[in-house]
């Protein structure tokens, strides 16, 4: 996973060494679809999604500030391989300030977040990919949350209460 240096658009990156030493054979597979599916279903409804990869690297995300952010900052080593690989040129790869997953990539976290023009309460929602290593984190309103509960619980209480 990378961001493209031509390009400028981050892409996956699947190569294969060609026999007898013949060079190497690679495919860039873009992101742009799964971004859009992503948006599609979660975006569009006020609630907000990241996708990092391994390191904590964000590469997809609906709120533009997060993307090519980190989950926690990298260490020397972490900057450097980046750095070697030019994995995201140009990119300064600062820390966003979001409460952090946890040990296993998931948890949920109630707080808000930092969107451009939102002052909303968010759950914030983490989930490791097993297959990829990468982590998603899925943040709904807290409005929407409490519609849910009400929705689901409310009639159970209000049984409880005549019984």
């Amino acid at each position: 996973l990378a961001l493209g240096i031509t390009s400028n658009r981050v892409g996956l990156y699947l190569s294969r060494a060609l026999p007898d030493s013949a060079g190497v054979l690679v495919v860039k597979v873009g992101v742009p679809l799964l971004e859009k599916r992503l948006f599609a279903a979660l975006g569009s409804t006020g609630r907000q999604y990241l996708l990092a990869d391994r390191q904590g690297i964000v590469f997809s995300s609906s709120v533009a500030d997060w993307r090519f952010r980190t989950l926690t900052p990298l260490n020397a080593k972490q900057k450097d391989r980046v750095q070697k690989q030019r994995q995201f040129e140009g990119q300064s790869l600062q820390p966003i300030d979001l409460p952090q997953p946890g040990e296993q990539g998931g948890g949920q976290s109630v707080s808000k977040l930092p969107i451009p023009g939102r002052d909303d309460r968010y759950h914030l929602q983490w989930q490791r990919l097993e297959k990829t290593g990468w982590t998603l984190g899925v943040a709904v309103p807290m409005a929407e949350v409490r519609t849910w509960f009400w929705a689901f619980f409310g009639p159970a209480i209000f049984l409880s209460v005549l019984i």
